[in-house]
């Protein structure tokens, strides 16, 4: 299957200096708040059924689905 980079939006806890912090990190900061974030991904898979994309963090390596609307793939992602 080819890889498709793709930019996405999600909304993740941070610390007091604004990175994905909780599950997301390893240093054990308190959570400041919650903030909807655009990250670097890979698509993995689709459910066309729930309009999701199974999207990979290029930076953490986690793996979450995001909705289509919040995924941006293609050239259009290049430019960011």
């Amino acid at each position: 299957m080819a890889e498709y980079h793709c930019v996405y939006k999600m909304e993740f806890p941070v610390d007091e200096w604004g990175r994905p912090g909780g599950m997301y990190s390893l240093a054990d900061v308190p959570i400041a708040e919650y903030k909807m974030l655009t990250r670097d991904g890979v698509i993995e898979a689709q459910d066309k059924k729930r309009e999701m994309y199974k999207v990979r963090d290029v930076e953490k390596n986690f793996v979450r689905w995001v909705h289509y609307d919040d995924v941006t793939v293609g050239r259009e992602a290049d430019v960011t």
